[in-house]
């Protein structure tokens, strides 16, 4: 979010919700080295902190663990002064009409009518223009189709103005959004010809929402001369260049020069701009959206091979330039795609659309989601990449989260291989481990075999064993060091090994279990290969480097791996309401297609945004093949019939690979359909009872011509899940008459106590239907998240003291704080006309409160704790601030902030999936990181610790008062920030006494297991905050507690 607020009464730093856009900090925290922290602070809590100390490091992990230099970091501002939104209009878009008129049981909208529609939205929405012209805002986008509003460009005081706009709902921040064969085609065709299959994809039209396209490319139906791509100008259409008998129509939405993260202030031309600059023509600079083209729809050349469907025709929406673009231009792109000719009749809508594209932990009601629905609701396949950020639970993005969409992880054809370093003369890691080479080093294949002696620079977890500081030159003199990754740049790493005389250099990742991926970034400079190798082989090498061990790589000593899922690939399930996603898995690993301004050749590539576009032209066949089936049974014939991906004998979780990898000669093969493709369950909690017991109704949809019976199974994906806690019921068997459709219920019953102890519990597997006699065999995956939740609490008290009680199932931690103000439950987020609802209680503030305490070898921490009133995914979209006024003049001194790692370190939304708090002084904007924070998932409770020693270092440096024994209290209030929103809720003001409490409880951390209880001494009187970490979320996780005399 904007960071801009330094002065002012400390109950006015409350901002306009929808315009708190951009958390901007620095890419480096090693920026102003700074001596130790003051001395610790004197004076302590009259109670016993030992059990609370201790118990500390279960929530919190000191930043200097990480190896990260304790250094002073500026507190981000994002200076421009004009900023991008969506401004959200009262009314129905003509896709919410129709999806309207066919929840009441009325006639969709005919071509007539939809023309109609939108001629009279035009006519309605031209005295919102009017208004937000005169105030100077900027149109940049009209929406009328697949929403009704528009994107512009304002400084924050005008945008304020706007909402007092009679028929504006709301403003919705932007997000930024990254682009995230010969071997891939057949692996999905299941090596059927298109002759066999019945289908090339003739007489379908693919969009592709990307960087542009080279339609001079021979892969896409142009000349295949580099020289007309070199003479073609990107700004304008020379004539009889563009469209094409391939390439059909499309435009540029952005400009050659535009990145949605400009920092040029104001835009500077040739260089940057913020601003888009549309323009007719869609070609490609970039090359992304070339290459894309090429797998979804390529006709091939003598260097590259076809597509998935080559008979298919393509519309380009430009959306990238030179980095990022935004989630408007996005929203624009789909309305163009389900309306080409823009006449307001969408019966030319395209077949389908791809995005690889996207940003992580996506909600439904993202702006690019809502527009994808609508599309898919309008009657066009929307398929978009999973992204890239990992194997971490929500990382999923937007749009592919979507509902009606198909989001597709990233998988390998056979065609796939990894470097092997050959690791010899160890202390029991010998052999060969699994290694994926750098993008930004030498490739092997041009240096040849590496090899040498092999050296551990430090050990796991250290900050020697990370490199990212200079290395004595020569004393890596033809040696191959083992670097962990993490803290500093890959290119910082290499460089730093490189001018130590490394011949080479082996990573390992530092994340617990994961797969080694591609290094990326900058290149400059770099003379030497490198490699990574996974997580679990890094540590067992680092273990065993003795005084003889060697690394050698040798180009042709490789492996290949068909089938598994890359390492990048991202895990779902959907943030907020923990829906299954990805749906399905394909292709997207070095992928070699069209390579612009080449003329007919190609360069490997991977990501989601690879695997994408396979799916996006096996739908576009099964189209072509069934042109009477539904956008849905279309996605969920893909799922029905996806195949395992699996590693070995290691089988994937549904919420990494969805239903499989795709088999588009299966799903053509079938006749018969199971609505919808997965059967989520989602996060189910016990309360005091023990067995719960859910339905989830499938319907099986016959489309051939005779009666069809299936037999019905199921099977957990691992033998480990199969423990007895969850038992799945349903009907051994089904008939459908032909043209029919009858639907069974799906029974799942969870017996809570049998649950095993977990921070993160994820069940699943198949429903499989298996045509009697032969014939269509179909899988549903089912998923949920099923949590053994605490009952703990506390009925009453005495003066001194008060008893809590753990009636629950499980176990649970508590964590005791004074009371700092009390929050009512509100409505933050304020939804358009037919927009879905999207939940805020996850962010809605409940309570606040305070308490400090000493932890020795720290010193004394300040921690402040938030309740909400509702269950989060995760915290990673939420923004948490505490605004401290040390003086008591009303203006706040200090800002404590918990945002991911990933932010701050990046100065954009880069997740991590780790939470950081910081402490910034206001006046000069500069700070310390403090804490890695506990990160549960589905919870309702938020804690900001930091070191007081570093507050007041902060203070005693930039002159701002401090908070010690002469000057103990201060004033405190709190917000919560949606990152993707926009929206925020911000308390009133409380006080606190950090070295002599008011009210203190004893303990005020611990644990309580079920069916226990403890005693709980007060000394003071006043209220507390209790928060019961694993009670059923939301209300039930805080409570407020009058301890002291006459309560």
């Amino acid at each position: 979010m904007q960071l801009g607020v330094r002065a002012g009464a400390l109950n006015s730093v409350r901002r306009l919700p929808a315009i708190a856009l951009a958390f901007v900090m620095v890419a480096s925290i090693g920026v102003v080295p700074v001596q130790a922290a003051a001395t610790a602070v004197v004076g302590t809590s009259a109670l016993n902190w030992a059990h609370l100390a201790n118990a500390f490091g279960d929530r919190a992990q000191p930043i200097t663990d990480l190896g990260l230099t304790k250094a002073m970091i500026p507190l981000g501002l994002n200076a421009r002064g004009s900023v991008e939104m969506v401004v959200s209009l009262e009314g129905n878009s003509l896709a919410a009409e129709q999806q309207s008129r066919i929840d009441n049981g009325r006639a969709a909208l005919d071509a007539a009518g939809q023309k109609a529609f939108v001629a009279s939205l035009r006519q309605s929405q031209a005295a919102v223009k009017a208004g937000l012209l005169s105030a100077g805002v900027q149109i940049l986008h009209e929406y009328r189709i697949v929403f009704n509003g528009f994107d512009v460009m304002a400084d924050r005081a005008t945008l304020i103005r706007a909402l007092s706009i009679p028929g504006v709902a709301r403003l919705v921040p932007v997000q930024s959004a990254s682009p995230s064969l010969d071997n891939s085609v057949p692996f999905i065709l299941g090596g059927e010809s298109y002759a066999d299959l019945g289908a090339d994809g003739t007489g379908m039209r693919i969009a592709i929402i990307d960087t542009g396209i080279d339609y001079t490319h021979a892969d896409l139906g142009g000349s295949g001369n580099p020289a007309d791509y070199a003479a073609n100008d990107p700004t304008v259409i020379e004539p009889g260049t563009f469209p094409t008998a391939k390439v059909i129509g499309g435009t540029d939405l952005v400009g050659e020069w535009y990145d949605s993260n400009c920092p040029a202030v104001p835009p500077s031309p040739g260089t940057c701009s913020s601003i888009p600059v549309p323009d007719p023509d869609p070609l490609d600079v970039e090359g992304h959206g070339t290459h894309v083209a090429g797998i979804a729809a390529g006709i091939g050349t003598s260097k590259v091979a076809h597509g998935v469907a080559p008979g298919a025709s393509l519309l380009i929406y430009k959306v990238f330039a030179l980095g990022s673009t935004s989630s408007a231009n996005v929203a624009a792109a789909i309305e163009m795609a389900v309306d080409p000719n823009g006449d307001g009749d969408t019966s030319d809508h395209v077949d389908v659309i791809n995005m690889s594209l996207g940003s992580p932990y996506g909600r439904n009601t993202d702006l690019t989601a809502v527009a994808s629905n609508a599309a898919a609701a309008l009657g066009t396949v929307v398929v978009a990449s999973a992204g890239n950020s990992g194997n971490h639970p929500y990382f999923a993005g937007s749009p592919a989260v979507a509902s009606d969409a198909i989001s597709v992880a990233a998988g390998n054809d056979p065609g796939v291989t990894v470097q092997l370093v050959a690791v010899a003369g160890s202390n029991g890691a010998d052999g060969d481990k699994e290694s994926l080479e750098g993008a930004l080093t030498v490739p092997l294949a041009v240096t040849g075999t590496v090899s040498g002696p092999a050296v551990q620079l430090g050990a796991v977890g250290s900050p020697d064993a990370r490199a990212c500081s200079a290395l004595p030159a020569g004393s890596l003199t033809g040696k191959i060091p083992l670097i962990e990754r993490g803290v500093c740049t890959f290119r910082t790493k290499v460089l730093n090994a490189q001018n130590a005389g490394a011949s080479a250099v082996v990573v390992y990742n530092q994340i617990p279990a994961a797969d080694p991926i591609v290094m990326g970034g900058s290149g400059a400079g770099i003379t030497i290969p490198g490699v990574m190798i996974g997580n679990l082989d890094g540590i067992a090498v680092s273990g065993a480097i003795g005084a003889g061990t060697t690394f050698t790589m040798d180009p042709a000593n490789t492996l290949s791996i068909p089938n598994r899922l890359q390492g990048f690939t991202s895990r779902g399930p959907r943030f907020g309401d923990s829906a299954l996603k990805p749906d399905i898995t394909a292709p997207g690993g070095n992928i070699f297609s069209a390579l612009a301004g080449s003329g007919d050749d190609g360069i490997n590539l991977s990501g989601t945004s690879m695997a994408s576009p396979h799916v996006a032209g096996a739908a576009a066949l099964l189209r072509q093949l069934h042109p009477t089936w539904s956008v849905q049974e279309i996605k969920d014939v893909l799922m029905n019939t996806a195949t395992d991906a699996e590693r070995g004998g290691e089988v994937y979780p549904v919420a990494l690979m969805g239903a499989g990898r795709v088999r588009v000669d299966v799903a053509a093969d079938v006749s018969s359909v199971v609505v919808p493709g997965s059967a989520t369950f989602g996060v189910r909690e016990s309360d005091r009872t023990a067995v719960k017991t859910y339905s989830f109704n499938l319907e099986v949809r016959n489309k051939g011509t005779s009666t069809k019976t299936f037999s019905i199974s199921d099977a957990f994906r691992t033998p480990t899940e199969d423990d007895g806690s969850l038992t799945l019921s349903h009907p051994a068997s089904i008939s459908v008459g032909p043209g029919r459709a009858k639907t069974f219920t799906l029974s799942l019953q969870i017996d809570f106590r049998l649950l095993p102890p977990s921070d993160f519990l994820e069940y699943d597997g198949f429903v499989t239907l298996t045509q009697t006699n032969g014939g269509d065999v179909l899988r549903v995956p089912f998923h949920v998240i099923p949590v053994a939740r605490s009952a703990a609490g506390t009925t009453g008290n005495e003066d001194s003291h008060f008893t809590l009680r753990n009636r629950g199932l499980a176990d649970s931690l508590v964590d005791i704080y004074q009371l700092g103000v009390r929050d009512p439950n509100e409505d933050l987020i304020h939804e358009g006309k037919g927009l879905p609802n999207d939940p805020d209680n996850w962010f809605d503030i409940r309570a606040t409160g305070a308490h400090a305490f000493d932890v020795p070898g720290l010193g004394r921490i300040l921690e402040f704790g938030i309740a909400t009133w509702g269950l989060r995914s995760v915290a990673n979209m939420m923004i948490t601030e505490v605004w401290i006024d040390a003086n008591g003049d009303g203006t706040p001194d200090y800002l404590v902030q918990v945002a991911d790692l990933g932010l701050v370190l990046s100065g954009s939304f880069d997740p991590t999936g780790q939470m950081v708090s910081a402490v910034f002084e206001l006046t000069s904007g500069n700070g310390f990181l403090e804490f890695l924070v506990a990160n549960p998932q589905n919870t309702a409770v938020q804690t900001a610790p930091i070191l007081l020693d570093d507050l007041n270092f902060l203070g005693a440096t930039f002159g701002a008062p401090q908070i010690d024994p002469s000057n103990p209290t201060f004033r405190y209030m709190v917000d919560t920030n949606d990152l993707e929103t926009g929206a925020q809720d911000t308390t009133g003001s409380a006080t606190f006494n950090a070295i002599q409490p008011a009210v203190d409880a004893n303990p005020n951390f611990l644990a309580l297991p079920a069916g226990t209880s403890a005693r709980i001494d007060v000394i003071g009187e006043g209220s507390l905050l209790v928060l019961y970490y694993n009670n059923v979320a939301g209300s039930g996780q805080s409570q407020i507690v009058q301890v002291g005399h006459g309560s």
